[in-house]
């Protein structure tokens, strides 16, 4: 699950403080996890696991269309992964 807000150690007053995350800093780590998914998926593929490759690229796909967008590098790449499958 994607949160808006990140726990951070204030080195200055020795605490840990409750900080928002940027909209860029929630894209791009939907990107990161995006590109997990798809590496997982490129993974099974390279070992054989055909079956299993195809249902990760469906869950993946599934999940940037939601997250991310159509028109994002991550569905894309995923995309491409796929044209190997």
């Amino acid at each position: 699950r994607m949160t808006s807000k990140e726990v951070r150690f204030d080195r200055g007053t020795q605490k840990f403080e409750e900080q928002k995350l940027t909209a860029y800093e929630q894209r791009k780590r939907k990107r990161q996890y995006a590109e997990l998914l798809t590496l997982q998926a490129e993974n099974e593929r390279r070992c054989g696991e055909y079956e299993q490759a195809y249902t990760y690229l469906n869950d993946a796909e599934m999940w940037i269309r939601d997250q991310l967008g159509t028109k994002d590098l991550a569905f894309i790449a995923n995309q491409h992964v796929r044209a190997l499958l």
